[in-house]
């Protein structure tokens, strides 16, 4: 689900109401943005995430440490084929799963869980409308066109620096 429409977009790339571009157009860009958004930030909106996590000294940590992680389904080790009732995980600061009276075997799990924001961030809604800035520009502006700042970086600057401990990166 997306969390932008063409019609957000447009103002942002200024383009104007009687454009002859195509919202079908616009969207294949956002739908990229908010792809390239979510691989660093976890899910945008609520949805399903299963992940295969290591136990490191008794707990597992979930990727993408600051997407709010909504609740556990399933959990169970690789190796043993043994599952743990989601309802007995505690979801600590930073999406580590710890149990608080039980042995976590070792080995590889996989955790199946819903995950993401019920209101995006601001800073993240806008690093999704300066990569579909980015993605639109660098599309656009071919050899004759103006320069376009972190054209040769998937990821733009301005995008790290907005999501900056959304992603992990440290800062904000």
């Amino acid at each position: 689900m997306s969390v932008l429409t063409p019609n957000d977009a447009k103002p942002y790339l200024n383009l104007p109401d009687n454009t002859r571009v195509t919202d079908t157009e616009i969207q294949t860009f956002i739908d990229a943005a908010e792809d390239k958004i979510s691989e660093l930030i976890g899910p945008l909106t609520p949805s399903t995430v299963t992940s295969l996590v290591p136990n490191t000294n008794g707990t597992l940590v979930l990727p993408y440490v600051s997407c709010p992680v909504i609740s556990i389904t399933s959990a169970t080790n690789l190796y043993y084929k043994s599952t743990i009732p989601p309802t007995t995980f505690i979801i600590e600061p930073g999406n580590v799963l710890t149990l608080p009276f039980a042995y976590l075997a070792p080995g590889i799990w996989s955790v199946v869980y819903q995950a993401g924001w019920t209101t995006l961030p601001a800073r993240a809604r806008m690093a999704v409308l300066e990569q579909i800035r980015h993605l639109w520009k660098t599309q656009r502006a071919g050899s004759t066109g103006p320069d376009v700042p972190g054209s040769t970086h998937a990821v733009p600057w301005r995008v790290l620096e907005l999501l900056g401990d959304l992603a992990g990166l440290g800062y904000a």
